[in-house]
């Protein structure tokens, strides 16, 4: 095998991509592209209406999201790929809607006297985001609002929102290594460098989405 215990995964896959490289040029190339894709930093999209404190959501997240991946997922994730973030408003005037389609969206709702109440414009934006990851936080704080049983929503100061943040980063990773391994298996390759890429798919840990040739 072309790894060891001490070479991380990154590295692996370099190491991988190199030999598929020295025995099919073209297949070669597919392997780099696919790393590229699986090593992208994980998009994150700070969402919601003007005047609900997404900036100070953003500047939370680049501190605490950061602790508690590197703890979870150092290697695999912050050594690699990297986290970006980015906010975006919903519902400004005369202003199309943004595609809310990164790895992982959270939503910030203003904090409201009557917690069930939640904006039309904020309840269409959360139904029509990427249905993958969403986080909901209620800035500044605040009771719980009604967006249906299966949403987490959590206070900004609340610590169980920090961590659902950093899990849904993690969960996103971790699906984008199953779509490396996957890409790998369908790599079209001359024999050699087919054994090769079989031999880096057999060899990943059962019940994970590493591949370590």
């Amino acid at each position: 095998m072309l790894g060891d215990e001490d070479v991380g995964d990154g590295d692996r896959r370099r190491r991988l991509a190199a030999a598929v490289d020295g025995l099919d040029p073209v297949a070669g190339r597919a392997v780099h592209d696919a790393i590229a894709r699986a090593e992208g930093p994980v998009r994150v999209q700070i969402a919601g209406r003007a005047g609900t404190g997404r900036s100070t959501v953003r500047e939370h997240l680049q501190v605490s999201v950061r602790e508690h991946l590197e703890v979870s997922v150092r290697e695999s994730l912050l050594s690699s790929a990297g986290v970006h973030l980015s906010v975006v408003t919903v519902d400004a005037p005369d202003v199309p809607d943004p595609v809310l389609d990164a790895d992982v969206v959270v939503y910030v709702l203003p904090t409201r006297p009557d917690a069930s109440s939640v904006h039309p414009a904020d309840r269409a934006a959360v139904v029509a985001a990427n249905p993958g990851c969403i986080v909901a936080v209620v800035a500044g704080g605040g009771a719980r609002p009604d967006l249906g049983p299966t949403l987490p929503v959590h206070a900004l100061d609340d610590p169980r929102f920090d961590a659902a943040v950093a899990e849904c980063i993690a969960g996103a990773h971790r699906r984008r290594l199953d779509v490396f391994a996957r890409t790998l298996a369908e790599i079209p390759a001359s024999p050699a460098a087919r054994d090769v890429l079989e031999a880096a798919l057999d060899d990943a840990p059962t019940g994970t989405s590493g591949v370590h040739p």
